[in-house]
Formats: structure tokens, C-alpha cells, sequence
């Protein structure tokens, strides 16, 4: 019988030195959830997302302004070629 601790996904890539990330647009995504009922939380979704990400060894990539305007371009440029 294997006598190691279960570890959770994120611990385990923790002992590696790696990382899982989630966008900082994940939080305002949650926060529409919350907004038309789809997702109930015990406290506000910063709060919330905040904790969760904390607890989980889940690192937020913030997103810089040439990176929404990218995303904008490449979405009008699939949508043109569609």
C-alpha cells in the first residue's frame, strides 16, 4: 500500500515549481454567474475568487490593455473570415 499523502492536483504541480493559472477575466466571468442567479457564493466574487485561487496554489495572469485589444482584433478578423 502506497503510504504518501493524496495530494491535490495543484500541490502536485507545486512540487514540481509549476503552476496553474486562470485569466483575471475567470473572476469577472464568475461574477456574471452571480449576477443572473446561475451561481450562489457565501460572499462577494472577489472575496470568493480571491480565497478560492489562494487556496487552490491558483496564480491570476492580470491581463494588460494590448492584450484585450489583440483578443478584439483576432475575434473581428474570425468573424470576418466565417
Amino acid at each position: 500500500m502506497d503510504s504518501r499523502p493524496c495530494l491535490r492536483g495543484s500541490d502536485r504541480f507545486a512540487l514540481h515549481g509549476w503552476f496553474v493559472h486562470v485569466s483575471a477575466i475567470t473572476a469577472w466571468e464568475v461574477g456574471l454567474l452571480v449576477a443572473k442567479g446561475q451561481v450562489k457564493l457565501g460572499q462577494p466574487v472577489a472575496e470568493w475568487f480571491e480565497s478560492f485561487c489562494d487556496a487552490q496554489n491558483i496564480h491570476v495572469l492580470h491581463i494588460h490593455s494590448r492584450s484585450g485589444v489583440r483578443g478584439k482584433r483576432t475575434a473581428l478578423a474570425s468573424s470576418r473570415s466565417g
